[in-house]
């Protein structure tokens, strides 16, 4: 099930996003890192299905009670719009299209008219965005891009 922004409890996202966020990523981000893209965060998305229940022990929080399968976080600024992070899951490769789809929604009903991503520059990382209908931005004068630098994109939304 894909929750949309205004159907997010805020509380309950940032909890799931936490507590299995690294695991959703598939360990390419730390802990802290995926903490820190909450603090900015304005719009959520998610996609998450129920955890099976095992035996008799019942499960009483949000985030034992449900599975994330993928996530967007996003914060608008003016008339642009930042995704500071896309993950989803192994065996979910469809999922994550759908998520920056339905950002790229949300953004346009709020009369947004570019987005952003940071991306890490994996080359089949870099050729899935551009086949979104991203751009890699250049990289600020003076500074020469390395393999753990991120590097932004962009797309203007008609």
């Amino acid at each position: 099930m894909i929750f949309k922004p205004d159907d997010i409890n805020v509380a309950n996202y940032k909890a799931l996003v936490k507590k299995q966020g690294v695991l959703v990523c598939r360990d390419q981000f730390t802990p802290s890192f995926i903490a820190s893209q909450l603090v900015d965060y304005e719009v959520g998305i998610m996609a998450k299905s129920p955890a099976a229940q095992i035996g008799r022990r019942s499960l009483k929080s949000f985030t034992d009670k449900n599975i994330l399968l993928g996530f967007v976080i996003c914060s608008p600024f003016g008339r642009n719009m930042m995704i500071s992070l896309v993950c989803s899951r192994k065996g979910q490769s469809s999922l994550g299209r759908v998520l920056i789809e339905m950002a790229e929604e949300y953004a346009k009903s709020k009369n947004i008219v570019e987005t952003f991503i940071d991306s890490l520059p994996e080359p089949k990382l870099l050729s899935y965005y551009k086949s979104l209908g991203y751009e890699l931005m250049p990289p600020p004068r003076g500074t020469q891009p390395n393999k753990e630098s991120l590097v932004r994109l962009y797309k203007v939304l008609v």
